[in-house]
């Protein structure tokens, strides 16, 4: 058997050395960015409207000088 071919039979060696979090405490912190995340969607969103209906006000009180 040559060199190639013993290298290629020997199982692969994994180059993982250490976990250095647990299974849950990522998935936590997934859970929480997700969470956080989402709120902070929320807030833009919030922040979209309230801009909506600032403009939709001043266009209203333009129109409203404009008829008097």
């Amino acid at each position: 058997m040559s060199e190639e071919q013993e290298t290629t039979q020997q199982p692969q060696q994994s180059s993982l050395k250490e976990v250095k979090f647990s299974l849950m405490d990522l998935l936590r912190e997934a859970d929480e960015e997700k969470k956080s995340s989402s709120l902070a969607k929320q807030l833009i969103d919030q922040s979209e409207i309230q801009k909506a209906v600032q403009d939709h006000l001043k266009k209203a009180r333009h129109a409203r000088r404009k008829n008097k």
